[in-house]
């Protein structure tokens, strides 16, 4: 028998968004392990030069920020009782002349 759309098999399982117990235990042990290593980094980061710097922490940034997606809005998906955040003008709205 197929499960209908949008109705779990399990209605009481795991929530939505909640972390998985072994990630978190996982997430504490290399927190505990690599807690010395990041403050020596620290250190040898401030004796490379700034472009050095720059280059190593984007490096490492991946690992400690989450990576974002870029998102592409059209006029469709604004909902027209909101006011516009910025008033951009549509190229023919600006153009007085046109090219001859």
């Amino acid at each position: 028998m197929p499960f209908e759309k949008g109705k779990s098999g399990n209605p009481d399982g795991k929530p939505k968004g909640s972390k998985n117990k072994v990630d978190n235990s996982m997430k504490e042990i290399l927190k505990i392990a690599f807690t010395p290593t990041i403050e020596k980094i620290t250190d040898i980061l401030a004796t490379l030069d700034p472009e050095k710097q720059l280059e190593m922490l984007s490096k490492f940034l991946p690992f400690f920020a989450p990576k974002l997606q870029t998102v592409n809005v059209t006029d469709e998906d604004l909902d027209p009782r909101l006011p516009p955040v910025i008033n951009i003008k549509r190229r023919s709205e600006t153009d007085d002349e046109q090219p001859e």
